[in-house]
């Protein structure tokens, strides 16, 4: 497959692994310019940008369970690339959190998962919308799981409810701001 993405400016979370590895060097082979976020793995993330140099990607660090970060994460991204055409949603956690656990442990992972997965989902689609607007387009592209149509085992119940969520979030984008040329999927 062969698109011309040389002047998109591609923000993409969890891309240092992963399906966001694989998405982050397609995009970098088709010319895209990737902010290329990771959280620990600098390595990787590093290592997908010397990749490809003359694209112009860099890495970004965030903790994405960490609202400041978050809103850090998309203010750095937007200073150094001026203008940021899609944003790619693929972050997320997979943490099992039995429900024989102790209220208090599943409640830690719960809250983790839900505000890696949802929240700074959120956080980044309300700061995406604001950046769309202002550029009369964008793009925003939302990485779920089949564990949306297909429920998922005990020990995961937040990933499920979460990815649930971010589905719900995508349909809502796209049927409330399409009239601003904004697309969502």
């Amino acid at each position: 497959m062969q698109l011309d993405l040389c002047d998109k400016n591609i923000l993409l979370t969890g891309a240092s692994d992963g399906i966001g590895k694989g998405v982050a060097d397609f995009l970098m082979k088709m010319g895209a310019r990737v902010a290329v976020h990771y959280n620990t793995n600098y390595a990787s993330a590093e290592s997908l940008v010397s990749r490809y140099s003359k694209t112009g990607s860099k890495s970004f660090k965030a903790d994405l369970s960490i609202e400041k970060e978050v809103l850090n994460l998309f203010s750095e991204v937007k200073s150094d690339f001026g203008k940021i055409d899609i944003i790619i949603l693929n972050a997320g956690v997979f943490l099992p959190h039995s429900t024989t656990d102790t209220t208090e442990n599943w409640l830690k992972v719960w809250k983790k998962t839900i505000n890696i997965n949802l929240n700074s989902v959120g956080l980044l689609t309300k700061l995406g919308i604001d950046h769309f607007k202002d550029n009369g387009q964008g793009t925003f592209v939302y990485i779920g799981s089949r564990a949306v149509f297909r429920g998922e085992t005990e020990e995961y119940l937040a990933y499920a409810a979460s990815k649930g969520g971010l589905v719900s979030l995508a349909r809502s984008v796209a049927r409330s701001f399409g009239k601003f040329n904004i697309k969502s999927f």
